[in-house]
């Protein structure tokens, strides 16, 4: 689909998702599909235990940029297992990740953090566009 997409459109198609869907675009972007991923609280950990070997297996095979964007108090993505996982697993160059402080696997910050949902997704946003941004003009001037 993503690439009858970008064939119809001749624009670059990223692939990407939040939580599970984050993980589905990581398989899809192993199997050479789009020219980016993007994983918005991706679920490395099953239920804040050790990092998953399947959820990682993969992404040696990932041959584009790659923009992972989770919470410091992201139970499924530690900040500190997800760096060790993109150093292990990820060809060095191709991969960003940016914490958003407050933030949990959903995004919500807490009432004692005093930022607004709209100021997170606001953050997201910004730092997905400038990525984005980055991509494609990657993708079109190589």
């Amino acid at each position: 689909m993503a690439d009858a997409v970008a064939a119809r459109y001749g624009t670059p198609i990223v692939l990407g998702g939040r939580s599970m869907g984050g993980r589905v675009a990581s398989l899809l972007a192993a199997e050479g599909r789009g020219a980016g991923m993007l994983a918005l609280g991706y679920p490395l950990c099953p239920r804040g235990g050790p990092p998953d070997a399947r959820r990682t297996r993969h992404w040696p095979q990932i041959g584009v940029p790659v923009l992972f964007v989770h919470g410091d108090r992201d139970r499924l993505c530690p900040a500190g297992r997800l760096d060790d996982a993109r150093r292990r697993h990820l060809p060095d160059g191709l991969h960003r990740a940016h914490v958003v402080a407050g933030a949990d696997h959903g995004f919500d910050v807490r009432v004692r953090d005093d930022r607004s949902r709209s100021d997170v997704d606001a953050e997201v946003v910004g730092v997905v566009d400038r990525w984005l941004l980055d991509v494609i003009e990657e993708e079109r001037h190589g």
